[in-house]
């Protein structure tokens, strides 16, 4: 098949560079695979198998195994999503890959690394959220699928091997930023008012601390800084509801 390579001129992160995919594609699937992955020959196959079985899957998600431990798990299902802490996990994390995870089941959270969804799944839910540019997009995205009625599930015969964090590094400011200001958003957008408030609270009340005492012991005055201004920017950022990037464009 062709290979059409788009030049977007900026970095426009996970969500838009996926994002400008999605509207030059012409299929009626669309695969979001990161570019430190490599995959198991014939993974598609699975997915769309199990997509096509039933018209209330809207998207799937492969088994993901560690890149440098093939024989351990990072995904193999989404697990407990604590919007009150602003936590989520995954089923099987850190597990070895010994068959337990064997069966397609259905599933809460996709996995960004690895993912195919429904275009007419798309259509109605709207793209990736450009305001999160990069982490926890995926959630905002399971939650909404799931909110218009669709499921998700997870197919471990599509293996993909990833090698995390190799973008942007697990320790860089940036990660640390993201992470703590798209936490915010995805709270603001999912939650209630006190859901919401009872999040602000742990957020500065917990977690803040918690955190910064592990920066401060390793001397990352810059992870310190990341921290604070993924707050800030977090509570600044009045336009994170915004339909700009909820509709399909």
């Amino acid at each position: 098949p062709e290979i059409r390579i788009i030049e977007n001129g900026r970095n426009l992160g996970y969500t838009g560079g996926n994002n400008a995919g999605m509207l030059a594609a012409t299929g009626n699937y669309f695969l979001l695979l990161n570019n430190d992955t490599e995959v198991a020959p014939d993974f598609i196959d699975p997915m769309i198998h199990l997509a096509e079985s039933d018209t209330e899957i809207g998207a799937v998600s492969p088994k993901i195994v560690y890149y440098d431990h093939p024989d351990t798990i990072q995904y193999a299902g989404g697990g407990k999503i604590d919007l009150t802490r602003g936590r989520i996990s995954w089923r099987g994390w850190m597990q070895k890959d010994d068959g337990r995870f064997g069966e397609a089941v259905e599933t809460t959270l996709l996995h960004g690394a690895a993912l195919l969804v429904k275009r007419c799944v798309v259509e109605k839910v709207g793209l990736l959220n450009e305001h999160f540019f990069a982490y926890y997009e995926e959630i905002d995205w399971s939650l909404s699928i799931r909110k218009l009625g669709y499921s998700i599930y997870f197919m471990p015969k599509s293996l993909v091997l990833h090698k995390e964090s190799m973008t942007v590094k697990k320790d860089s400011p940036l990660r640390v930023f993201l992470m703590n200001r798209n936490r915010i958003y995805l709270s603001r957008i999912h939650t209630g008012f006190w859901q919401h408030l009872f999040f602000i609270h742990y957020l500065l009340g917990v977690s803040l601390s918690i955190n910064l005492i592990r920066f401060l012991s390793k001397k990352r005055i810059d992870l310190v800084m990341a921290y604070c201004k993924g707050i800030i920017a977090g509570f600044r950022n009045r336009d994170i509801q915004t339909k700009k990037y909820l509709k399909w464009r």
